[in-house]
């Protein structure tokens, strides 16, 4: 009996072997093929409409606003600000859907979101997400912002991000920041107002590109 179970053993011991690579190297092309997908390609594979996403990004907007009607600091707020409007950026939502949100909310007597001019900062997210230096993950080929709202706030946006990368800044002057906005807005903002929009773009490459500080 001895003789064949071990006559037995040295048959199933490689066998098993062999199985247990295969499962290995299952597991590792799964692996694999999961790290290459886009972020949030899972979440927005998972069902969630345009509509649903447009109320995530408003309201975490509205905590922004107010955060302590939350119980959160401002810190905690931004950072879930930026988390929600990157995961609707991928998901594919656009301007015209926070444009049509606050229609709806408007008219049903909501006072979540005016319209997306009130939500300037969602679409400096966005543009923040294309000069960010990482692969565009977005679940949708078209535009998130529409050509004039970029043709804006763009230059903005790169100032900001040529400090972040290049001198490795986490801050940017706010009288130049201020004369970028009279050159392609036609008017600038208070300093507190340009304070808030520099910040959350700062949070947005720092959340998709850390640079170690």
């Amino acid at each position: 009996h001895f003789c064949f179970a071990g006559r037995s053993w040295s048959i199933l011991v490689p066998m098993d072997r062999a199985r247990a690579l295969t499962r290995n190297k299952l597991r590792a092309s799964s692996s694999q093929g999961a790290s290459t997908r886009p972020r949030g390609c899972v979440s927005c594979r998972s069902g969630p409409s345009s509509r649903d996403l447009a109320l995530s990004v408003t309201r975490t907007y509205d905590t922004l606003q107010n955060p302590a009607k939350s119980n959160v600091t401002y810190s905690q707020s931004l950072d879930e600000f930026v988390r929600v409007a990157i995961n609707a950026y991928e998901c594919g939502l656009m301007m015209d859907h926070l444009m049509a949100e606050g229609a709806a909310g408007e008219a049903e007597g909501r006072t979540i979101v005016e319209d997306f001019e009130g939500l300037t900062e969602v679409g400096l997210v966005w543009i923040s997400i294309s000069l960010a230096r990482v692969p565009d993950r977005r679940w949708s080929k078209s535009e998130a912002v529409d050509a004039s709202f970029d043709r804006r706030w763009r230059g903005f946006v790169k100032l900001i991000s040529d400090a972040y990368f290049q001198k490795r800044m986490a801050w940017y002057p706010l009288q130049k920041l201020q004369l970028e906005q009279l050159v392609n807005c036609s008017r600038a903002d208070p300093p507190d107002i340009i304070a808030e929009r520099a910040r959350i773009v700062f949070t947005t490459l720092r959340a998709l590109n850390p640079q170690g500080y």
